[in-house]
Order: C-alpha cells, then sequence, then structure tokens
C-alpha cells in the first residue's frame, strides 16, 4: 500500500515544528472528549519534539505494545504494587497510542500499514490484559467464575472493534452510528444527559483498566466489558436497522 501523503517535508527546508503543527491537524479525527482535551494535547507537546529525531511511529506502536506486555504480567502476579503499576502503565500505553498518530501526520509519513499496526496491536495488547488478569485473579482466589467473566468480557472487546470495522466497510466511514446510539439512549432519558456519557470509547475503557488496577480489584475492568461492551455492539444492531 502506498503511503497516503497529507504533507510533504524537504529535508532542505528547515520547517519549524510549530509551523508544521499549526498547517496540518495531527488530533485523530475518531477523538473522544478526554483524549481531545487532555491525552492529544499532551501528547502533542512531545510529538514537536519527537518529529525531529529519527523515531518512527511503528516504534511508538511497538513499545505500546511492549508495555501493554508488562502491563499483562503485573496483572498476573497480582499483587497490591504490580496492579498499581499496571494501572499506570495502561496509562502510559494510551498515551502512545495517541502521539504515534500524531507524529505519523506531522512527519507526512501516516499510511494504511501503519494504521493496521496501530488498530491491530492495539487490541491485541488489550486482550494480552485481559489474560493476564484473568490468570493473575484466579491464581490468587482460585475462583473459577473469574473464567467465564474474563470470556464475556474479551467477547465484548472483540465484538466491539470487529463491528467498529464492519460497519465503516458496510456503511461508509461516517455512519455516525455510535453518536444516534448515544442520542436515542439520551432521549429515552428524557435528554437529562450530554450524549458522551453513554459513550464506551477507548479512553473510557483506558480509564476503567487503570481504576481497577488502582484499586486492586481486576475483575472491576472486565465486569465492565462484559456488560457495557456488550451491550454496546448489541445495541448496534438495533441502530443498523434503520439505516438503508
Amino acid at each position: 500500500m502506498h503511503p497516503i501523503k497529507y504533507l510533504e517535508i524537504k529535508p532542505s527546508i528547515n520547517l519549524k515544528i510549530e509551523k508544521i503543527s499549526n498547517n496540518m491537524k495531527t488530533v485523530k479525527k475518531e477523538n473522544d472528549f478526554l483524549s481531545q482535551k487532555i491525552y492529544d494535547k499532551s501528547a502533542n507537546y512531545f510529538v514537536k519534539k519527537l518529529a525531529k529525531t529519527k523515531i518512527t511511529p511503528n516504534q511508538m506502536t511497538l513499545f505500546g505494545l511492549i508495555l501493554d506486555i508488562f502491563t499483562a504480567q503485573l496483572f498476573f502476579i497480582g499483587t497490591y504494587f504490580t496492579l498499581i503499576l499496571g494501572g499506570v502503565l495502561i496509562q502510559l500505553s494510551f498515551f502512545m497510542d495517541r502521539m504515534d498518530g500524531q507524529l505519523a501526520r506531522m512527519k507526512g509519513i501516516a499510511s494504511k500499514y501503519g494504521q493496521l499496526l496501530d488498530e491491530g496491536l492495539g487490541v491485541f495488547g488489550m486482550s494480552l490484559i485481559f489474560i493476564g488478569a484473568i490468570g493473575g485473579y484466579y491464581n490468587k482466589t482460585g475462583s473459577i467464575y473469574i473464567w467465564y467473566l474474563g470470556f464475556f468480557a474479551l467477547l465484548g472487546l472483540l465484538m466491539m472493534n470487529l463491528f467498529a470495522h464492519l460497519s465503516k466497510e458496510i456503511y461508509g466511514k461516517n455512519n455516525n452510528a455510535g453518536k444516534k446510539l448515544r442520542e436515542k439512549i439520551n432521549k429515552k432519558t428524557g435528554n437529562k444527559f450530554h450524549p458522551r456519557l453513554f459513550a464506551f470509547s477507548a479512553d473510557i475503557q483506558r480509564g476503567i483498566m487503570s481504576l481497577a488496577g488502582f484499586v486492586n480489584f481486576a475483575p472491576l475492568f472486565l465486569w465492565a466489558f462484559a456488560i457495557m461492551g456488550n451491550l454496546y455492539w448489541i445495541a448496534r444492531y438495533f441502530v443498523y436497522r434503520s439505516f438503508k
């Protein structure tokens, strides 16, 4: 696949990073509220520095996967300290995820392969953390229920991502099914809440995973994915019924 050219940067021209960032959009289109207000703005500061180096977006993506692997091991160990450290690494990995896309666009080397690597390894890394949390909790408590909970949690994670990509392929990238789903839920509640409150977006997912580590209770995020994750993709079926 050929790279998508967002900005052509000639080595002979010494462009200031500030000028580059002002002339191009370095924030992902599929941004969530917390990602826009916190992660992306913070990431943009470091991306400006990294754009002057030889570090590539794919290297950052792989580094994020390494962090997820370490996190899975920490959750498997399951001690007070390792769970808290795991919660911190989850946030750091998500921060890397926000930076790699920005860096690709800022350097003008964004590609479809890079996007595939980013999204694919992101889901793979999260799945490893799920497995680590399941195994760690079982070793600690011997409770068999964690395997059933973990199964439905993983199902929720994978089906959400599968539905997101299938919907873009079938109905187009701008089908806005998630937004319409949240608006319908909000309407049922009498418009008392902002539609974003009903989103189970990437920043919220990672936030719950980190919280589970901070409070030393790994099943917390497994319950969240088992319930919210599965409800989210099942509810989309009813939204798509109204699509032509």
